[in-house]
């Protein structure tokens, strides 16, 4: 019977190393400086090339003793590897990481707006194309780590390599499917609803400051004029040119066969859980983290970075064989 890695103790990993400067989200969103600091990791840079000829611009770090390779996929905003090099703070020692751009974001070709008019259609091709790298690179067990619209699209590249009879080959080993989706629909009509209340709250707070008219009495007024302005420009504008049924996740999300392990905030406002909760009862391989601690889409790795730690620890010991 084939052992399994122990587990790191990810609170002593995090607290005594300098990989803390990851967790400062002003240091993240200042890609030079993150570049800058995982050159001095010992990471690598370069490109691959997906089937329909975009150039993708990777990081890479490999450990002398891994036992498997962490590809990274991130959300639709920022779509920069910087913003996921957090992840190298977090993981085991045993894990490789792979960052790389989404296609018409940071370094990678194509075109943002290019990207935005056929969103959902094409973006599973730029982890196609990072699971090959990562294969013939290394000939370790890959994992797939996809956050927000990353975790969607990495679901959607396992189902073709799936249907291509490729996902054993490449060695694909399972899942983290950390705020994620199941319905490009659905998910951008309450993502722009709630970035929407946001701006709404800021000024609120600040109208609220200025005149003596309470804070709540002018949110519960706009709020409710947003959602219904937003909901008929959504169906009216956005709707129609979402490629639903091509994209929509809950009828094939079945078809992926290795594991998959679910995390979610309970209070993501951007994403409902229902929609993941549903996606992990159709899945062949489930697991699940429901955080009930306050926290915010997407960024449950730095709300809760010791116990998130933990678990993706707990999970790639399960699913990946050590060497010994």
């Amino acid at each position: 019977m084939p052992t399994v890695a122990s587990p790191t103790k990810p609170d002593q990993q995090i607290k005594n190393n300098d990989e803390l400067i990851l967790f400062n989200t002003t240091f993240l969103k200042d890609s030079d400086r993150v570049r800058s600091f995982l050159k001095t990791k010992g990471f690598s840079k370069g490109y691959f090339t997906t089937t329909d000829n975009i150039k993708i611009r990777y990081l890479l770090c490999q450990r002398e003793h891994a036992t498997c390779t962490v590809i990274a996929c991130s959300g639709f905003l920022p779509g920069k590897k910087e913003g996921l090099a957090t992840l190298y703070g977090i993981l085991p020692p045993s894990c490789n990481l792979l960052l790389f751009d989404a296609r018409g974001h940071g370094e990678s070709g194509g075109t943002f707006l290019g990207s935005c008019l056929t969103y959902g259609k094409h973006e599973y091709k730029d982890i196609i194309a990072a699971i090959e790298f990562a294969y013939h690179h290394t000939q370790l067990p890959n994992i797939i780590f996809g956050m927000c619209s990353g975790a969607f699209h990495a679901a959607h590249a396992l189902i073709q390599l799936k249907k291509d009879g490729a996902l054993h080959d490449k060695k694909v080993a399972g899942l983290i499917f950390d705020s994620g989706w199941g319905s490009l629909k659905e998910t951008s009509r309450s993502t722009a609803k709630a970035k929407v209340r946001d701006v709404l709250l800021s000024f609120c707070s600040y109208f609220a400051k200025k005149t003596s008219i309470k804070n709540h009495y002018v949110w519960k007024a706009l709020s409710a004029k947003a959602d219904m302005v937003w909901n008929a420009f959504h169906n009216l504008f956005v709707a129609p040119h979402i490629n639903e049924k091509e994209t929509n996740l809950f009828d094939k999300i079945s078809e992926i066969p290795t594991p998959i392990f679910y995390i979610h905030a309970m209070s993501d406002d951007y994403v409902s859980i229902d929609n993941v909760q549903s996606l992990a009862r159709l899945s062949q391989c489930p697991q699940s983290w429901w955080i009930e601690q306050p926290s915010k889409h997407a960024l449950n790795h730095l709300k809760h970075k010791e116990a998130y730690a933990q678990k993706i620890a707990s999970f790639i010991a399960h699913i990946v064989p050590s060497k010994i």
